[in-house]
């Protein structure tokens, strides 16, 4: 199941990154957010219920890769819009921290609900987790009212933040003046 999930993450994180340019990002994460509850909640459905085929096991892996493949440079394109300049390598720094310390405490649980309240239990609990974040992101004021660039006609206008499309990797930035 993971490489159902990494494949498509892999091939459309570029893709991901090109929408999350382009359209409001919070609409975005929240849609992501709700895709991925819904993939966990399928096999969360189909080990409750006993009905574990293989192919529908992995089904749901594809649009959780691809909800991750569009969430990811969604978020990153928020942090420069709702942080001040001044704090941004902290908050890209922190940003890290949460996915990288939620595997390992989502690993922990996992083993936990599975040796106490059972197998389908795990993901279930994975899908009530993204819907309480999808909420968060929902109701947080800072990123509800983000909006995509509104022109796209020179290299440097309408940008908010973050690498531009157009640019060399690594050449993008934020400029003070954004």
């Amino acid at each position: 199941m993971p490489a159902c999930q990494a494949l498509p993450q892999l091939v459309f994180v570029l893709v991901g990154g090109l929408i999350a340019d382009r359209m409001s990002r919070s609409r975005l994460m929240i849609a992501a957010d709700l895709v991925g509850a819904a993939a966990y909640a399928g096999p969360a459905a189909m080990v409750l219920t006993g009905h574990t085929p293989l192919s529908a096991m992995c089904a749901p892996a594809v649009p959780a890769g691809v909800a991750t493949a569009l969430f990811v440079p969604a978020t990153d394109g928020v942090v420069p819009l709702i942080v001040p300049a001044e704090r941004l390598q902290h908050a890209n720094g922190m940003l890290r921290v949460g996915p990288n310390s939620s595997i390992l405490l989502g690993l922990a649980l996992s083993g936990v609900t599975v040796a106490f309240v059972g197998t389908g239990w795990a993901p279930a609990g994975c899908a009530a987790l993204v819907v309480l974040a999808t909420a968060a992101t929902l109701f947080s004021p800072q990123v509800r009212g983000l909006r995509a660039p509104a022109s796209r006609t020179g290299p440097r206008e309408g940008r908010q933040g973050g690498m531009d499309a157009r640019e060399p990797c690594g050449q993008g930035h934020r400029d003070a003046g954004e």
